[in-house]
């Protein structure tokens, strides 16, 4: 978000647009030790789509199993926000690529089980996120539809 009023003044309407549905997480998953926490944040729409765009410029789009699984990892890599005490966000451009680059190296290391539970998790989250942007726009879809059958044509 601090990137985004770099590039151009946000108004608090807008700000409240961007960050409307934003449901950030803490999961827990097994360890060898015990449970670790895991906190993940649903993806802005234009992160998940650049990371679409840039896994078809570095891997051939129709090796659809390849890019499946690369888009699973990046998913994870851009939506965790922190495993343990550690922190994977920061607001220096510089800092926070250093640490998007460990976060895939920890986890290419997990196991391919462990990489599936903690997608699903956030493939949930996203589900909730839509779920809960259905329910809070039902009534202004109905609105829209009586206003839409009152329209005359110029």
């Amino acid at each position: 978000m601090e990137e985004n009023k770099e590039i151009f003044d946000i108004i608090p309407e807008v700000e409240e647009l961007i960050n409307f549905a934003q449901f950030e997480i803490e999961v827990e998953a097994p360890t060898k030790a015990g449970l670790t926490n895991f906190r993940m944040a649903v993806l802005w729409e234009g992160d998940e789509y650049n990371l679409f765009k840039h896994s078809g410029e570095i891997i051939n789009p129709m090796d659809m199993q390849t890019r499946g699984r690369w888009m699973q990892l990046e998913t994870l890599v851009q939506s965790i926000c922190k495993i343990g005490s550690k922190d994977y966000r920061n607001d220096d451009k510089d800092k926070n690529e250093a640490l998007k680059n460990e976060l895939r190296v920890v986890l290419q290391r997990l196991n391919p089980h462990l990489i599936k539970f903690l997608y699903d998790t956030y493939v949930q989250l996203n589900v909730h996120s839509k779920e809960f942007i259905d329910k809070k726009t039902e009534s202004i879809k109905k609105k829209l539809q009586t206003k839409m059958m009152k329209l005359k044509p110029l």
